[in-house]
């Protein structure tokens, strides 16, 4: 017996086994299988015949790891698949939605029968929430929540408790991929995804990648059937005589003599040049009224500070919003007060422009002449008023923040949006509007989307979009034109450069409309999942040699563990991208396929172990290193080191267990909430930490590194597709 036994020189490789041979479709049938999203629950009859898949795996998301992000395209009905997870969860449920919004959100929970309760994000900014403590919280165009900093951020993470966090948003990414990391947070702690093998949100979508893991907690579906289809058209006016003198004019003043104040000075006058004539005099105004109320406070012996300017702009602060232009400090703002007798003679020039006909008006005015229902949206209030005084003969209807009517009417705001609605009756005529439209809203009526002008973000174009585009629309195809800044001005200031590049966000997400290789890959190899199934290995012809290997870790995660799939190259080469595993795999489908040579097999386990290996490790010690853990995470951590000294000092059991329960709560990755509670401990006494601490609750133990489940494996070999199978090898390809 002892002669037989041989030195193991690695347990993993010893441990991994290729398998049974199998057919290569059954093969890949099974692989793909294992890659679905868990799905869960049953849906509600109520739901469209597209809506239960996402249902079932936002429901199993949200079991498993006790939050998701239904990211699904603008108009495909998130709002009814939210309450159906809310029906089937049976859980005390608060709906955390825009103000505008909370209307539609009561009366559709009151249609299907779901007793919800709903806040708005407004007065969730001012730190007022419900005493209530929910069971699932719903939180409606969660891209507001991507600033930790802000108000309504601050308040609602340590509020959202260990509830369970739906998130909804077709635009979650804004600016930057953080904005979804942050988003995330609120519902997930950092490491949720470890098992996945993401050891840190923050430090993957920090550093610009957004690994494919993420695919198990933000479920994004293609446009679903029903939504009209969309044309896009622009349109680009040169800059009027007059507006190229004003244009000269601008480029004259000095603003400030700080870079960044005097950019972003310049910035906010040529988006009001580029709005409309109104939009740019009323700028100029402001730009005057700011250089003197710097000189006010040079006279007095003050500086101008940043919180005076941000009295000052008023509650319009979409025109020129002067606050955000000062330095984050309190500090004084330099402006420069040389400019003041350029600026009067540029204000008497923008008073003589807005008298002229503007080319931007003509052009709308014939565009709108072919009667098709449309909404025209400008981000500047001064522009709205503008447009409805020069197409006052068409009587269009208008909203803004501060009030809403048809011609020179007042309506409640409620009557302007039900004739635009699902329910609306009778000729529509154009509705004119700010981005108070912009989110959440139905105007489904409507064919055509105007954007009169370009707002800063990719995620507003689509929220404008998205009021006209949407299920049930009475038209088959929506129409966007786009109204870019002329020329002279988009050199200046690069807006719409600044737009494409902010759109082409969400597709290095993985979620825009046309980019499914993140998260809708998943979705989208659903139908490859029917037929026979094989947890075995085959062999497939390829031009790059290497192995495909769906493994999963059974025991991390409630339920069957979810499957990551790894192209392991014969050069060496590791990768989890779907962008390269996924066209092997249904290549494998296709193509012919044969079982594994002897001298496959003996290579495979060596082969395989150096790329499982650092995902087993990460498993063991990602938590402990915490590589994206943030500063007031590890100085807490630090803290409670040295309590530990002093209570083993003093022989203080409680204190010692305490402690133990915190370094235990610190040594995974935290929700947004819990690091602001981590944050603020820093303060406590010691005594006061301590009782603090033993009130954690206990975190689960951490399960050991299992050993991997291998649901599939294919070999991809350099041998000819034409090369003669053996008689036992099946060689039918999948349709």
């Amino acid at each position: 017996m002892a002669e037989a036994l041989r030195e193991v020189h690695d347990p993993l490789a010893a441990a991994l086994d290729a398998g049974p041979d199998a057919p290569g479709p059954a093969v890949v049938t099974g692989i793909v299988a294992a890659l679905l999203p868990a799905e869960s629950g049953t849906p509600p009859p109520w739901l469209r015949d597209d809506q239960p898949v996402a249902f079932r795996r936002v429901h199993a998301a949200l079991a498993r790891y006790g939050g998701a992000l239904l990211a699904d395209p603008v108009g495909s009905g998130k709002t009814w698949v939210a309450l159906a997870v809310a029906h089937a969860l049976g859980l005390p449920t608060v709906v955390l939605a825009p103000a505008v919004l909370r209307g539609q959100w009561e009366g559709t929970a009151a249609r299907v029968g779901v007793p919800v309760l709903v806040h708005s994000h407004e007065r969730a900014s001012r730190g007022a929430l419900p005493c209530r403590t929910p069971g699932l919280v719903i939180i409606d165009e969660s891209h507001r929540f991507r600033a930790p900093g802000s108000r309504r951020y601050r308040a609602v993470a340590p509020w959202l408790g260990s509830a369970r966090v739906l998130l909804l948003s077709a635009t979650p990414v804004v600016n930057r991929l953080e904005d979804l990391t942050h988003q995330l947070l609120l519902a997930l702690p950092d490491d949720a995804l470890l098992p996945a093998g993401c050891a840190s949100l923050r430090v993957a979508l920090g550093g610009g990648h957004a690994p494919a893991a993420l695919g198990e907690v933000v479920l994004c579906r293609g446009a679903p059937a029903g939504l009209p289809a969309l044309t896009r058209h622009r349109a680009t006016l040169p800059l009027a005589p007059d507006d190229r003198r004003l244009l000269a004019r601008l480029d004259a003043l000095r603003l400030s003599r700080q870079p960044g104040i005097a950019a972003l000075l310049r910035g906010g006058l040529l988006a009001a040049l580029a709005s409309s004539p109104r939009a740019f005099r009323r700028a100029v105004e402001r730009y005057r009224d700011l250089l003197a109320q710097a000189a006010d406070a040079v006279a007095a012996g003050r500086t101008l500070p940043r919180r005076t300017l941000r009295q000052a702009a008023g509650a319009d602060t979409a025109q020129l919003v002067l606050w955000a232009l000062l330095p984050d400090s309190d500090g004084p703002a330099e402006v420069a007060g040389e400019d003041e007798t350029a600026v009067q003679e540029l204000l008497r020039l923008a008073r003589a422009r807005e008298a002229a006909a503007d080319p931007r008006v003509i052009w709308l005015r014939a565009l709108l002449s072919d009667g098709i229902p449309t909404v025209v949206f400008t981000g500047n209030t001064a522009t709205l008023a503008w447009l409805r005084a020069r197409l006052a003969d068409l009587g269009p209807a208008w909203l803004a923040g501060d009030g809403a009517g048809i011609g020179a009417a007042r309506l409640p705001r409620a009557a302007v949006l039900a004739r635009y609605g699902p329910a609306g009756t009778g000729t529509l005529p154009p509705l004119l509007a700010t981005d108070v439209a912009a989110e959440g809203l139905d105007l489904q009526r409507a064919a055509r989307v105007v954007h009169y002008d370009l707002p800063w973000t990719a995620t507003r174009l689509a929220q404008r979009a998205g009021r006209v585009r949407r299920l049930a629309t009475a038209h088959a195809a929506v129409t966007v034109v786009s109204l870019l800044p002329p020329p002279e001005v988009e050199r200046r200031q690069r807006r719409l450069e600044r737009l494409l590049g902010k759109q082409r966000l969400p597709g290095h997400a993985g979620m825009e409309e046309r980019s499914g290789w993140l998260y809708r890959w998943r979705a989208d190899l659903a139908p490859l999942a029917r037929g026979p199934r094989a947890a075995g290995a085959t062999a497939v012809p390829g031009t790059e040699a290497g192995w495909l290997v769906a493994v999963g870790l059974p025991g991390m995660t409630p339920g069957p563990a979810p499957a990551r799939l790894l192209w392991i190259g014969d050069d060496g080469g590791v990768t989890d991208a779907p962008a390269e595993t996924i066209p092997r795999l249904l290549d494998a489908r296709r193509g012919a396929h044969r079982p594994l040579t002897e001298a496959e097999r003996r290579a495979f386990p060596a082969a395989v172990a150096p790329a499982l290996r650092p995902l087993l490790a990460a498993l063991d010690g990602e938590r402990w290193r915490a590589p994206g853990r943030p500063r007031e995470q590890r100085r807490l951590w630090r803290r409670l080191v040295r309590l530990a000294g002093w209570c083993a000092r003093r022989r203080d059991r409680r204190g010692l267990a305490a402690v133990e329960r915190g370094l235990a709560w610190l040594a995974g990755g935290l929700r947004a909430g819990e690091q602001q509670r981590a944050g603020a401990w820093l303060a406590l006494p010691g005594a006061v930490l301590l009782a603090e601490l033993a009130r954690l609750p206990p975190r689960p133990p951490v399960p050991p590194a299992p050993l991997p489940r291998l649901d599939g494996i294919v070999r991809v070999a350099t041998f000819p597709a034409c090369a003669p199978l053996p008689p036992s090898c099946s060689t039918s390809t999948a349709p």
